[in-house]
């Protein structure tokens, strides 16, 4: 996925196909397989793939959406920012198809799924109120938010992709702190 990028024969992110990319290799690809891999290598793989999905719970996969959705953020900050370069080389990002409104409801979208997963996971799914530690970076999501949605100048966005990810990653750790100290 990383190679076909930007190279090879069909780069995706020429086509607008790199948001729904990163969001799978991100937050469900990424974690089902660290999930995977840490497994077999305590218990043993099974063979073939089939049996490879079963030893992978439902909630591993649904656990890293809500990092895949902030991921995929920084790529549509990204897309607005450069959003007329884009045009003019021809890409076909979403933001050139649909617009920078569009974008902006895309990126709001994601981060109100991304913060609403947590309270999911604690009040539908049982999980201890440890997994809540990620809502600690709402005010951070809310400022980065603040910024994508009412500046579009590439001088303005330039700061807001190493802020998204950083926050990605704070979400991430205290994610992860949740779920290996309250689990269910």
């Amino acid at each position: 996925a990383g190679l076909a990028y930007a190279g090879g024969p069909l780069p995706y992110a020429r086509s607008g196909m790199a948001e729904p990319i990163f969001f799978i290799m991100f937050g469900i690809v990424a974690e089902a397989g660290t999930y995977y891999i840490q497994t077999a290598a305590t218990h043993g793989a099974p063979s073939g793939w089939v049996s490879s999905l079963r030893m992978v719970p439902w909630d591993v996969f649904v656990a890293g959406l809500p990092i895949g959705a902030l991921i995929t953020n920084v790529l549509i900050i990204d897309d607005i920012r450069d959003h007329a370069f884009d045009a003019a080389k021809g890409w076909r990002t979403g933001t050139v198809r649909f617009g920078v409104g569009w974008s902006r409801v895309r990126y709001l979208v994601l981060t109100a799924g991304a913060y609403l997963a947590p309270v999911f996971f604690w009040w539908g799914l049982g999980y201890n109120s440890w997994i809540l530690l990620p809502l600690l970076t709402l005010p951070s999501a809310w400022t980065i938010a603040r910024m994508v949605c009412t500046h579009e100048r590439t001088a303005d966005l330039v700061a807001m992709t190493p802020r998204a990810s950083r926050l990605s990653l704070s979400f991430a750790v205290l994610l992860a702190i949740g779920l290996a100290v309250g689990g269910r």
